[in-house]
Formats: C-alpha cells, sequence, structure tokens
C-alpha cells in the first residue's frame, strides 16, 4: 500500500451561512445541527461551547490533517451565524444551570451531518454484520497513528455509515475536538491516546511495517501545510492565542520524529487490542 501526504495549500474547508435550526445534540460541547440555504446539514459548535473556543480549532486542525493523508472524516465548514437567524431562532443557545446563554454572531466550526435522509449510519458496527461488512478497517490503524501524533486525548470517536445498495459499512472518524491535548495544548503522550474501544477494527494488523505509510507520509508533510492551517482558523476563534497556537504547531512538527517510539509503546501496552500484532 502507498500512502501519500496530499498537498493542503488548498484548504477542503468552506463558508456555509446557517439559515435554519434543526436540533440540539447531546454532548458536553452543545452541538446544533443546522442547516443551510440548499438544505446540507452541519453539526455546529460554538465559539462560546462550554469545552472551550480552542476545541473549534483542533476540530479544524484534526479533520485537514486527516483529510490530508486519507482518512474518512466528515467534510467541514465555517459556520455563519447572523443576527437575523439567531433572532429568529432563539433555540439556538448554550444552556447552563437555570439560564440560556446566547450565541455570538459571527463564525463557528461545522462538520456535515453524515445522518442523511435514507441513509443508515450507526455508532457502532451492527452486532449481526459479519467482519467482511467493514471495507475500510485500515482507516483505523491510520487513524490510530494521526491520533497519537496530534495527541487526542480522547477515544477514537467513529460513526459507521452503510454504502448505497449494499451490505458494506465505511468508518468515517468524527469529533476531534480532544486533539492537541484538549483544550489546554499541552501534547503529552500515552499509550491510550486515539485507541478505539472494539479490538476487532484493529484486525490485520501484524507488524510495523503495516503503519510505516502513515508514519511516512506525516514525516513527508511540507511546512506549508502547517502556515496555511494556521492562516485558515476564523480570528474570532483564536482570540489572543495566536502565539500560543503557533508554539503549538512547532511542537507538532518536532513531534513527528518520536512516532515510532510513541507508537510501539502503544502496542506493547495494549497488546488484547491488537490480536493479530506479530512483532
Amino acid at each position: 500500500m502507498t500512502t501519500r501526504a496530499t498537498d493542503v495549500g488548498s484548504l477542503p474547508i468552506s463558508k456555509v451561512t446557517a439559515e435554519s435550526f434543526v436540533a440540539k445534540l447531546p454532548g458536553g460541547s452543545q452541538a446544533h445541527l443546522l442547516a443551510d440555504s440548499g438544505g446540507a446539514r452541519y453539526v455546529v459548535k460554538f465559539v462560546n461551547n462550554p469545552q472551550h473556543r480552542r476545541v473549534l480549532i483542533n476540530e479544524l486542525v484534526s479533520t485537514v490533517m486527516f483529510q490530508a493523508l486519507g482518512v474518512p472524516t466528515p467534510p467541514i465548514a465555517v459556520v455563519e451565524l447572523s443576527s437575523r437567524f439567531l433572532q429568529a431562532n432563539p433555540a439556538v443557545c448554550i444552556s447552563k444551570r437555570h439560564e440560556s446563554i446566547t450565541v455570538p454572531v459571527g463564525m463557528h466550526f461545522g462538520s456535515q451531518y453524515l445522518g442523511r435522509l435514507g441513509s443508515e449510519v450507526f455508532n457502532s458496527v451492527p452486532p449481526r454484520a459479519a467482519a467482511g461488512c467493514l471495507v475500510n478497517r485500515r482507516s483505523f490503524a491510520a487513524a490510530l497513528v494521526v491520533d497519537q501524533w496530534l495527541c487526542n486525548t480522547d477515544g477514537r470517536q467513529t460513526l459507521f455509515r452503510r454504502l448505497p445498495g449494499t451490505i458494506e459499512l465505511e468508518a468515517v472518524m468524527i469529533d476531534h475536538g480532544a486533539a492537541l491535548g484538549g483544550y489546554d495544548w499541552r501534547l503529552s503522550e500515552s499509550p491510550w491516546w486515539g485507541l478505539y474501544h472494539n479490538p476487532e477494527v484493529y484486525r490485520g494488523l501484524r507488524r510495523f511495517s503495516d503503519i510505516e505509510p502513515w508514519i511516512e507520509a506525516i514525516t513527508m508533510l511540507p511546512e506549508r501545510a502547517f502556515l496555511d492551517i494556521v492562516a485558515a482558523v476564523p480570528s474570532e476563534w483564536l482570540a489572543d492565542d495566536y502565539t500560543e497556537f503557533s508554539a503549538v504547531f512547532d511542537r507538532l512538527w518536532r513531534r513527528r520524529s518520536r512516532l515510532p517510539e510513541m507508537l510501539t509503546s502503544v502496542f506493547r501496552s495494549h497488546a488484547s487490542f491488537f490480536p493479530d500484532w506479530i512483532q
């Protein structure tokens, strides 16, 4: 298998305007499901979400890197909320104890909603699904490499969508807010970071050479890729964090050389998660 780092000079980030409110979603960030004028739906996290505005940056950085490395993840957008929209949709707010906090006008993070009308999306592989139904099992190995590099302090969050007209399922990596060490941007190391809870997805992963293509692809990412991402982050997400954000990228740049050692620690610490590992 050949894995190549793609050029992210032209970042896959669109800009849309929210036109309708669909639903509030569960989770600590209190994301909302919003739709644009064409009916496309987005899971939107707000700048003033309870977790921190930095999770929007973490989502953007991770998604761009996942896409550059060929790991399936939903397309993203910068979602604009106008004063007209917010006035017409008072349900769009942050709930805190016994009060509702207004969402500010401006730019927020959106991840395209996978549960389109008529499609089947699962939070985990359905119990009756045969092991062979998952068409991109190797994406979990790729995601583990990227999550270790980006210091995703959460377990790997994933949705599974059924491919139209088949029994086959595709895994799509979602929810990257805990990357870059979470809201405090401390890039620590742990063999727990980024593991998916079901070891079956790591079947077929036998030796270090199976993950080397992604390590090499990360190592080959050009410095321009980092600079383009920094430039793509809306100013209201960064606020006064530009210097610290730039320092995070400097640490990510240096951290690439530690990937082999970090992943070796994962395999040694969690042998039960890798049932076919022989090296």
